[in-house]
């Protein structure tokens, strides 16, 4: 009897010798890009990653409405490529609009997003738990956040369409 509670009682933990090591999560997870923010007086305000890790994307960055306090703003959403895309061809319009604003719902978040200044665009997250953070941005910085190519050239082109 006192054999068979031993091997009742050791049986668990021989069996949580049994769990072999899985596939790395590192392997699930990739920074897609990442850009320094820079604050209205030209100075290193933080920065803006877009992170793709166990099937959705994480858009982070330190709201800029601070100086000094770091608040990160996380917005989190799941998207195809088509749809990954789409969301960076309607940000890269801005720049082809006046001082209009756009909204569109992304994951846990709602983003507005225009036109900042002549070069630059402001986009802010309102997220559904009531918190809100903005970062603004300029073409190229916006491409290498979304891992794309930049080439002033081609921006030119697509600017002047």
């Amino acid at each position: 009897m006192k054999q068979l509670l031993l091997i009742l009682l050791i049986a668990p933990v021989l069996g949580f010798g049994q769990i072999g090591k899985s596939s790395s999560l590192s392997d699930e997870k990739q920074e897609i890009g990442s850009i320094n923010l820079v604050n209205a007086i030209g100075t290193f305000n933080g920065k803006a990653k877009l992170t793709k890790a166990y099937g959705k994307y994480l858009l982070s960055f330190q709201d800029q409405s601070f100086q000094k306090i770091s608040k990160i703003v996380i917005v989190e959403f799941s998207a195809s490529e088509e749809e990954f895309n789409y969301l960076f061809d309607e940000l890269k319009s801005t720049f082809k609009s006046s001082k209009e604003e756009f909204r569109i719902e992304v994951g846990n978040a709602t983003l507005v997003y225009n036109l900042y200044r002549k070069k630059e665009m402001k986009i802010t997250a309102l997220l559904k738990n009531g918190e809100k953070g903005y970062f603004t941005t300029n073409a190229a910085a916006l491409h290498i956040l979304f891992g794309k190519k930049w080439n002033k050239k081609e921006w030119k082109n697509y600017l002047s369409n």
